[in-house]
């Protein structure tokens, strides 16, 4: 019997900011994704560059406030997992990332995960931008980013979940 191809999704740099901070209207979807990452339950890609944009842990969401040495081992630690599929940018994620700059009137960085999410060809680009999720919305249709000669998917933007999926399961 044949396994089915996991889901595959794209974080966005906000889920994890959002996970790190505890911030209570995003937390439990973001862990949510991450269980179900760690439970090989999706796949679960991210850009390098998340991880040079993730560096700002609010305090008043721990029990003390934590050092610089603690905040930085605290994002290492998460991005350490092999669960995390980690995805450089190359020449051609530019080329598409000024396509979807242009298309879509996106910012430079907004249009750098979109476009590692284009070209891995994930189902879903999990994101908490509601600006972003809303301008592709309006531009596209059904809310996919289309994407530019030579891809044949769109990427499916949408705030994080995992279809047919509870954490009830962990």
């Amino acid at each position: 019997m044949a396994k089915n191809k996991l889901e595959q999704h794209y974080c966005d740099s906000g889920v994890f900011i959002s996970f790190f901070n505890k911030e209570p209207e995003n937390y439990q979807k973001a862990k949510n994704l991450f269980l179900a990452a760690q439970g090989n339950q999706i796949e679960l890609f991210t850009s390098t560059h998340t991880m040079a944009e993730v560096f700002y842990i609010k305090d008043e969401y721990y029990e003390q406030p934590l050092t610089d040495e603690e905040k930085e081992k605290v994002i290492k630690d998460l991005f350490n997992n092999d669960w995390i599929i980690l995805i450089g940018f190359d020449r051609e994620t530019a080329e598409i990332s000024r396509h979807l700059c242009r298309k879509f009137q996106l910012s430079p960085f907004d249009a750098l995960h979109l476009s590692t999410a284009v070209r891995k060809q994930v189902d879903y680009f999990d994101t908490f931008d509601n600006k972003l999720e809303n301008i592709i919305k309006n531009q596209s249709h059904n809310g996919v980013a289309d994407s530019p000669p030579l891809y044949n998917k769109g990427v499916i933007l949408q705030e994080p979940v995992v279809h047919g999926w509870t954490n009830s399961l962990f």
